[in-house]
């Protein structure tokens, strides 16, 4: 009987969840890029919709270049912009004359280069968030950098993770 009631209160004890989650790791070969949905990072990107304005955030970081001087590393968070399959949002990336340093932009709707905004030391982590107001504007932050570009009438169709040419990892803090 004491058995029973014992169990019974270990089972019914309330055991907090783990919040932490592993990072996400994106891997993409020299010359091509892997696209992760939101809706398989699991916490480690947080999306969300309020007052018409989309928004992803998260924290990444560059894990591994490949070792190719053609295609360098490049990552970020971006959405995919209705029928065009462009995407515009956050861009990390490493420049060939410093390979030390991680760049940060913003890559405008319609773009097929980012838009530099700062720079991080390559090992660093960086926190962002990107928000898109469809057909109005699009707003990166990350780190202590800030950019306001117009959405040039386009609406984000799907959000991304992404990574190119290396290894990126993703988190939620």
């Amino acid at each position: 009987m004491i058995f029973l009631l014992l169990s019974a209160a270990l089972q019914s004890a309330a055991v907090p969840a783990d919040t932490t989650a592993a990072p996400l790791k994106c891997t993409a070969v020299s010359g091509d890029y892997t696209m992760i949905p939101v809706q398989e990072a699991g916490n480690r990107l947080h999306y969300s919709e309020e007052n018409g304005a989309v928004t992803i955030s998260g924290r990444l970081h560059l894990v591994n270049m490949e070792n190719n001087r053609t295609w360098l590393p490049a990552g970020g968070a971006v959405f995919e912009l209705d029928d065009t399959h462009k995407i515009a949002g956050l861009q990390v990336y490493v420049e060939p004359a410093r390979p030390k340093v991680l760049k940060i932009g913003i890559r405008q709707p319609l773009s097929s280069r980012p838009i530099t905004m700062g720079e991080v030391p390559r090992d660093d982590w960086i926190s962002f968030t990107v928000k898109m107001v469809p057909r109005v504007s699009l707003e990166v932050w990350a780190n202590n950098s800030y950019k306001k570009v117009s959405a040039k009438g386009r609406r984000p169709a799907k959000a991304f993770g992404m990574c190119s040419s290396g290894s990126f990892e993703f988190s939620s803090g």
